[in-house]
């Protein structure tokens, strides 16, 4: 099967404040991706639409290996390469010109039903045999991040009209933008993030609060963090942050 591959530019809106690839914007990109190579093979949104189904990231993992910067431009390649019972697996590889790797991604997906919001088993989505790549951008399992019992509120946010998505719940992406707004601008001019891996639990909606927790100490270069609302747990994270030498 083809691999999907495509050139890009990293534009202004794609940088951070460092002039390197925003986290938030990476995810959009690779949620964007998988979109459309899902298209490519059929099976996405004409095909979830007329099933009354959709798409939904579960977990993710991201490993910066060299941070991609402002102007620069870049390869990027997605495949699916497995899936099980309930979860659909897809790969990725940012390169430079030269063929050096700089990012790699991991996601798992589930697909639900609109109505009911179960999920809907893999062989009846692919009930027709789907063209795979045995291929690891990862070479370890998505598992589940384990938290520390202890926390400590980082900061209370509102889900906007401008987080929702087709679906009207958070978009991924934006889960991840919460946390960054959660921590001091101190703190993020002085860091930049190495890894990150999410588990999403729960849809959010417009309106909602949510309290975004640390687990552990800022000092630490790893950092665990929850995201609740009314309650309920609707995202772990997992962040693993470097010092910049300036």
């Amino acid at each position: 099967m083809r691999i999907f591959k495509e050139s890009m530019l990293l534009t202004t809106n794609l940088i951070d404040i460092h002039k390197e690839f925003h986290l938030y914007a990476m995810i959009n990109l690779l949620q964007d991706l998988a979109a459309r190579h899902a298209d490519d093979l059929g099976f996405g949104w004409n095909f979830m639409n007329a099933n009354n189904w959709f798409w939904v990231l579960i977990r993710l993992r991201i490993d910066i290996l060299q941070h991609p910067k402002w102007k620069e431009k870049l390869i990027v390649e997605t495949w699916p390469k497995e899936h099980d019972m309930i979860s659909s697996y897809r790969d990725f590889v940012f390169t430079d010109l030269e063929g050096n790797e700089l990012i790699r991604a991991s996601t798992a997906w589930i697909v639900l039903d609109r109505e009911t919001r179960r999920p809907i088993r893999m062989s009846t989505v692919f009930s027709q045999q789907r063209p795979l790549v045995r291929r690891d951008a990862i070479n370890e399992p998505l598992n589940k991040i384990l938290i520390p019992k202890e926390k400590f509120l980082l900061r209370k946010l509102k889900v906007l009209y401008t987080d929702l998505d087709m679906n009207l719940h958070m978009n991924n992406a934006n889960y991840v933008r919460k946390i960054l707004d959660a921590y001091e601008l101190d703190f993020l001019q002085k860091h930049h993030a190495k890894q990150l891996i999410l588990n999403f639990l729960k849809e959010t909606v417009y309106g909602q609060t949510l309290n975004v927790y640390l687990h552990n100490s800022l000092q630490e270069k790893i950092h665990y963090l929850s995201l609740e609302t009314q309650g309920q747990t609707c995202l772990f994270a997992q962040i693993k942050w470097e010092k910049i030498q300036k």
